[in-house]
């Protein structure tokens, strides 16, 4: 029998490509959390947004309601949070759109908030509200 002092070289080849496979699996992990967590964030931002402006019409009876569709867009820039008509074409901006229609004597209010912009003009998510108001 020999006196083994140390390892080999193939022994610490075959250690370190097991530490490198775990660490990239590791590393994936966490990245695919944060995704996840943003896209997550991001449905709650688009969750408020719809909510505020489905309050905001709940004020009103329907008959004080005009039929109209507006649309604005909402985006983030470091810690604040910007609301504007014109388009800024930033990605993952929010778009929200106020759709009033008549619906016989009532009025039927819809707000959709699409969120996550990728591309020209493709978002990877959507909320939608729907009520109806009468009076």
């Amino acid at each position: 029998m020999t006196n083994k002092n140390g390892f080999t070289l193939i022994e610490t080849m075959v250690g370190l490509t097991l530490i490198a496979f775990v660490a990239v699996a590791i590393l994936g992990a966490f990245s695919q959390v944060q995704l996840n967590t943003k896209y997550v964030g991001d449905k709650n931002l688009a969750m408020v947004l719809a909510e505020s402006t489905m309050e905001d019409m709940m004020k009103f009876p329907g008959s004080q309601l005009a039929a109209g569709t507006t649309i604005d867009y909402a985006f983030k820039t470091g810690n604040s949070f910007y609301i504007q008509t014109a388009d800024p074409d930033l990605p993952n901006q929010f778009r929200r759109t106020l759709d009033i229609t008549a619906a016989g004597t009532l009025m039927n209010v819809l707000v959709t908030v699409e969120y996550g912009k990728i591309g020209t003009d493709t978002y990877l998510g959507r909320v939608s509200l729907n009520s109806r108001r009468g009076g």
